[in-house]
């Protein structure tokens, strides 16, 4: 160790020492409330200690001077330090005494304008004004250090008290409300502080209202004024607006230092919301119970464990495959009683149960639904529906599952027996398909009032020139192709003119009715059409959605056929030609004959006179003009003029 360790090594305690003083001088001064800013810096008082000394010294100075006898030099002095230390703490107010000795020594004190203490009983006086000065500053110190700390614990009380979420009040010795928090005056309608109020109502059961409680109340003021702790008793409140309020109340009383009771706190929770809650809960909970009891489905719930905790009366009466509270057998013993099997009757393992399937996590529903074929308690075999799913809580842990089982066997037979029907109608359906595409006319099936198509053959593409697709209306089907249908006399039919509408409209029977088809690209075909009105339920055919129409007491529909007649009409024309051309030739020579007989001369024969010159004969001339107008009245097609 050299000699500059050996000069660094005792400096240490003293920087220590120095270091706590100065911070304990720091901790013990402050500065009054009524300054702020830059006044409140704590060398303000230090300032202020010293200048109040030399003003105190200077007017006692003077105040000697005019009153020689006066013999209380120290205690104006003394007075100093206590105003300085109750103002800015210890530190201000050791300065002030310190200054005050210093003075006291320079001015009054022999020898006087010296800081050299002549007598012993002067040191006396001195030593004695600095331990009372010392003992001032330390004291009046404390009693504002703890003054001021009070007032931050109450200014802390105060903030807590105020963002406390439930209602408090306190209460005085006499039971009346001295301090309400922001919570409390919302609930009980802002009454102010020094009202007799209650939060909590009578034990019996009766709702307060807010005002003063009779001294015999065993309300839960009076109970902690007797110095009783309450604890989490329900009670209720009406508030000013007349608003009923179900509370939780806490109450405990406070005792002074002597141990008195000096008043009680009232801490008060408003459960009404949790109360309406829990109401609600309680009839959505009856409701689903009346539901689960009143469904035809059995449904069973599980814990966590597997064991039963729910049963519904429709799963109580079904029974299967082991749905019991009896917890003495395992799964595969209460299950192997009911022979689990699979559809085509081939028994199923345990892991293939669904409820052993649920119970490992599996979801079994919708599509994956499982039917099962079991043997009842009864001994009835039937076919059930099994569907389930885990039950989790809010953090998706596992809690349960339910299940849920339908006896489907007589819905499975249904189900098979319209599948078979369906099949058996579908096959008729082919057949009197293939039959109608082999027919050369066009025959179509229509219902509804709009002329949608059931069903139509082969031919009828060729008569309107383009595809009519099923359960398309006729009116639509005629715009999209751009079809038009005129009558006999050249112009468009309407709608209701239409022999197809006519019978679904009208339920008439339409006969050889008259119809021009025109098709886009300006061709024109005439056809005669037949229409048979029909009721649906008179045919054993459905278009393939039929399940998903809406079911119809009766639904109007026709059979219609449309004949090409276009080789008819030609036909007719070409004999209509013929016939103009044979009449014509027939009638020429016939006038003819008539002219030339009466010119040529006559001759006598043996049956009178007869033409010379080769012509017909009279007779012959008859016969001639009668088959000309046999031929001109020959008759026409049907449909021709």
């Amino acid at each position: 160790m050299d000699s500059r360790d050996r000069q660094e090594t005792p400096r240490a305690p003293l920087g220590s020492l120095g270091s706590a003083i100065r911070h304990w001088l720091v901790a013990h001064t402050f500065a009054p409330p009524f300054l702020s800013g830059r006044w409140s810096h704590p060398a303000v008082g230090y300032l202020l200690a010293v200048l109040l000394q030399v003003v105190t010294v200077t007017c006692l100075v003077e105040l000697i001077r005019l009153f020689p006898s006066f013999q209380f030099q120290e205690a104006l002095l003394i007075l100093v330090v206590l105003v300085v230390a109750l103002t800015w703490g210890v530190g201000p107010g050791l300065l002030a005494t310190l200054a005050g000795a210093v003075l006291l020594t320079f001015l009054f004190l022999p020898p006087v304008f010296s800081l050299m203490i002549a007598r012993i009983e002067d040191g006396l006086d001195l030593l004695v004004y600095l331990a009372v000065g010392l003992a001032v500053s330390l004291l009046a110190s404390q009693v504002q250090q703890a003054r001021r700390a009070t007032e931050g614990l109450r200014r802390r009380l105060d903030t807590i008290i105020e963002a406390f979420p439930d209602a408090l009040s306190i209460h005085d010795a006499a039971g009346r409300s001295v301090r309400l928090n922001r919570a409390a005056h919302q609930l009980l309608g802002h009454h102010p502080p020094g009202t007799q109020v209650d939060v909590s109502s009578t034990s019996d059961g009766g709702t307060g209202s807010c005002e003063a409680f009779p001294s015999g109340d065993p309300s839960s003021v009076t109970r902690a004024l007797a110095g009783e702790t309450v604890s989490a008793v329900e009670t209720h409140l009406r508030d000013a607006q007349g608003h009923e309020h179900i509370l939780i109340t806490n109450a405990a009383p406070f005792y002074n230092a002597e141990g008195q009771i000096e008043g009680a706190v009232l801490i008060s929770h408003d459960v009404s919301a949790l109360r309406q809650a829990e109401l609600e809960a309680a009839a959505r909970a009856r409701q689903l119970e009346a539901i689960l009891e009143a469904m035809t489905d059995a449904v069973v719930v599980h814990d966590s464990e597997g064991q039963v905790t729910l049963l519904n009366a429709a799963a109580e009466r079904i029974h299967p495959l082991g749905w019991t509270v009896d917890h003495s057998q395992t799964l595969p013993q209460r299950g192997s009683q009911f022979l689990p099997r699979d559809e085509q009757g081939q028994p199923l393992s345990v892991e293939q149960w669904p409820l052993q399937r649920i119970l490992h996590g599996k979801e079994l529903t919708g599509v994956h639904a499982v039917d099962v074929l079991v043997r009842l308690t009864d001994g009835h075999e039937r076919l059930m529906n099994f569907s389930g799913a885990p039950i989790r809580d809010a953090h998706g842990r596992l809690i349960g599952r339910v299940i849920l089982g339908r006896d489907v066997t007589e819905q499975r037979r249904l189900e098979e027996s319209e599948r078979r029907v369906h099949a058996e109608t579908e096959a008729r359906r082919a057949l009197l398909q293939l039959i109608l595409d082999a027919l050369p006319i066009s025959v179509h099936l229509v219902r509804g009032h709009d002329a949608q198509l059931v069903l139509a053959n082969r031919a009828a593409t060729t008569i309107w020139g383009a595809t009519w697709r099923q359960e398309q209306p006729m009116g639509e089907f005629l715009r999209e192709n751009g079809i038009r249908i005129f009558g006999r006399d050249g112009r468009p039919l309407e709608p209701s003119q239409l022999a197809t509408l006519r019978a679904l409209h009208q339920g008439e029977t339409v006969h050889q009715h008259q119809e021009t088809i025109r098709h886009p690209d300006g061709t024109a075909l005439p056809v005669q059409v037949n229409a048979v009105a029909l009721d649906m339920r008179q045919l054993n055919l459905s278009p393939p959605d039929e399940g998903t129409r809406p079911s119809q007491a009766s639904e109007p529909a026709a059979i219609v056929v449309h004949q090409d007649v276009s080789f008819l009409k030609e036909t007719e024309a070409l004999k209509d030609m013929f016939i103009g051309l044979f009449a014509h030739e027939l009638r020429t020579p016939d006038t003819c004959a008539g002219r030339t007989a009466g010119t040529l001369p006559r001759t006598d024969g043996p049956s009178g006179p007869v033409p010379t010159g080769g012509g017909p004969l009279p007779a012959d001339n008859g016969t001639a003009r009668a088959l000309a107008r046999d031929s001109i009245g020959a008759p026409r097609c049907p449909g021709r003029p």
